[in-house]
């Protein structure tokens, strides 16, 4: 899968730092302008057919290009692809930068993005576009990065506490996790509509892949919270599977909703101890605990009436039909 990185570059006077990654350490600089330090930092290995790509003004360019190009080649980084957008001083031009953005982006390409430099409204269209992408390009969001340099303070600030960019220790945030609250959300929705849990399991997967890769896998408290996370999805999609294929035997026998209703009280006695930003999903948790609380965890006919129910009411009559004929038959037997 071919990467891309993409960010915009602004017209602002920015003062050279240090930006660094997880700890200060792990820091390049001092550079002026964040999209080395993120390149250099998160885009390490990036082959020669991976692209580099920079949004600019007509003003930016004509104040930074320039700077920029000579900062990445002091770095040792490829001169990037500069693409040309408007001011966005209209909801026209607004629509125009969304068009512009979204035809750069390679097909299935995985992309990394730096926010720091952009208008306002900027990062909140390009993670409703990257969401938008990822369906109709196939791409996937490795990360979203941002530079804040305002925790040094103000630029007035800043020039007399730290004299010089050495003593600008500038931390960059990882920003992922609010592009996938929609993709969760949307996943959750789709098992709360159609009463499948396809969807929400592959979104899990792929989010652990993300997360770990941009944690380089040493975030233990990501690790145990995904460690829990990881059964209840499988026993949610188990869940779906059985009633989908009219497994009655097992609905009936109550195992696996015995063993989703155990998962689901996992994560919520130990969700004080999840990390932030894994927190958006785990209060999704109490809608897919909504949709099974009818069912019984133990061998109940109640089991399969629920199951034609759950059916019924997510548009799967067949099944709903199968599973009532088969339980008032296997209702009648156990009676008699």
């Amino acid at each position: 899968m071919a990467k891309q990185f993409i960010s915009f570059l602004g017209t602002n006077n920015y003062l050279p730092c240090v930006y660094f990654w997880q700890e200060k350490s792990n820091g390049v600089g001092p550079v002026t302008f964040v999209q080395t330090a993120t390149v250099k930092l998160l885009c390490n290995d990036f082959k020669d057919n991976d692209r580099i790509t920079i949004f600019i003004t007509e003003q930016a360019e004509s104040k930074h290009k320039e700077a920029l190009i000579q900062e990445f080649e002091k770095f040792g980084i490829k001169q990037p692809e500069f693409v040309k957008i408007p001011d966005g001083k209209s909801e026209k031009e607004l629509w125009e930068i969304f068009d512009i953005v979204f035809n750069s982006l390679a097909q299935k390409g995985e992309i990394v993005f730096d926010i720091t430099h952009s208008f306002r409204y900027l990062p909140m269209l390009s993670i409703v576009l990257l969401n938008y992408a990822s369906f109709v390009k196939e791409i996937e969001i490795a990360g979203i990065y941002y530079g804040a340099f305002e925790v040094l303070g103000s630029s007035q600030e800043i020039k007399e506490k730290y004299p010089d960019g050495e003593s600008r220790f500038v931390p960059i945030f990882d920003l992922t996790p609010l592009a996938y609250i929609q993709k969760w959300t949307a996943a959750t929705q789709s098992f709360v509509v159609s009463g499948n849990a396809e969807l929400l399991a592959k979104m899990i997967k792929q989010s652990r892949g993300i997360f770990f890769r941009n944690k380089n896998g040493n975030d233990e408290n990501l690790k145990q919270i995904f460690d829990r996370i990881n059964p209840l999805i499988n026993s949610l999609q188990k869940f779906s599977n059985e009633i989908l294929t009219c497994r009655g035997e097992r609905v009936y026998s109550g195992e696996t909703i015995e063993e989703l209703k155990e998962n689901i009280e996992n994560i919520k006695q130990n969700k004080e101890r999840v990390s932030a930003n894994i927190l958006p999903f785990l209060n999704l948790v109490g809608k897919m605990e909504q949709k099974i609380d009818e069912f019984k965890p133990e061998k109940a006919f109640e089991n399969i009436i629920q199951s034609a129910k759950f059916s019924l009411e997510h548009g799967y009559i067949q099944q709903s039909i199968t599973q009532f004929q088969e339980g008032i038959i296997t209702y009648l037997c156990e009676k008699h």
